[in-house]
């Protein structure tokens, strides 16, 4: 038998036999009500049509399950075809229906409750994307093929899908603890803080490849050593060897003198896209680097008869 506070009972609208849901985590016990995700109605009729793109993408990462746009007015075809671009840009978003006046768009994960292993086999992923995209990026710069840089630029619409997924998962492990898969918060906030790290440092790569495309040179020095760095990190993700934080940190610092001074915008994205890589190696000693908790020992207060 578990007492609840009668106060909580009462907020809750609570009545005899509701259901509530127990989940232990991290030698906690948690008692909650058993929400779902409601869905969401946005009235555009007022709205610039810039901010529905936005809305859209905000609620999708948030765990919305269903949009319902609708306008007292007829939507315009901008409107419709922003919406439609926008779609395309999530995993497992559709328009279910539309009418004059009205979308509804309809998200659904592929699994209700996703594993650990899932969820890591994600992470991995973007990791491996954007070693990958690096590796092929400055190997094609160095060898002034413009045909491999602007496939690489073409790639990032899916990392920015499947980021924008992970997010998502996030959120709703954050939002119901029946989806977290982690044994505390602390995991949850330490991947959410890696996967956004992940995402900028696609932002900066895309950046120099837009600029090298527009006639920018690039310092090769610097280059390769950007490519060793992303290495390097891919290689202390997978291992945890201590010892390659030093070669990181070294690389980094190879770098920052190399383009101490920028010639132009790609070598600036360069470097910020190489300082991202120690925003990175922090992420995963945040994620690995925990100090291990033991119970405290239980004290008996003896009394004297």
């Amino acid at each position: 038998m578990i007492s609840v506070p009668p106060e909580w009972i009462s907020k809750e609208g609570l009545k005899p036999h509701n259901e509530l849901y127990i989940v232990t985590n991290d030698g906690c016990l948690y008692i909650y009500v058993p929400y779902d995700v409601d869905n969401i109605n946005i009235d555009v009729t007022n709205l610039d049509t810039s901010i529905i793109k936005y809305l859209i993408l905000s609620y999708y990462m948030q765990g919305a399950s269903e949009i319902h746009i609708t306008s007292q007015k007829p939507l315009g075809a901008e409107t419709k075809r922003l919406v439609k671009e926008t779609i395309k840009k999530l995993r497992n978003a559709d328009i279910t229906d539309m009418g004059l006046n009205y979308i509804i768009l309809r998200f659904k994960d592929e699994t209700p409750y996703i594993s650990i292993k899932d969820f890591l086999n994600e992470i991995e992923n973007m990791f491996r994307f954007i070693n990958n995209a690096v590796s092929d990026l400055v190997l094609a710069v160095i060898n002034s093929d413009k045909m491999v840089v602007e496939e690489v630029i073409e790639r990032i619409d899916d990392f920015d899908k499947n980021y924008r997924y992970i997010i998502r998962i996030v959120s709703k492990m954050a939002q119901f603890p029946q989806y977290n898969v982690f044994p505390s918060p602390r995991e949850l906030i330490a991947y959410a803080a890696l996967a956004k790290d992940l995402a900028r440092s696609v932002y900066h790569l895309s950046k120099v490849a837009n600029f090298y495309l527009h006639g920018a040179n690039i310092n090769g020095d610097a280059l390769m050593a950007t490519k060793r760095l992303y290495d390097e990190l891919y290689k202390f993700y997978k291992l945890h060897n201590l010892e390659t934080v030093a070669t990181i940190k070294h690389t980094y610092e190879y770098i920052k003198r190399l383009l101490q001074v920028p010639n132009n915008k790609a070598e600036y994205e360069l470097r910020r896209l190489a300082a991202y890589s120690i925003a990175i190696m922090d992420d995963i000693l945040n994620i690995y680097c925990v100090p291990p908790k033991k119970k405290k020992a239980v004290t008996e207060n003896i009394h004297a008869e």
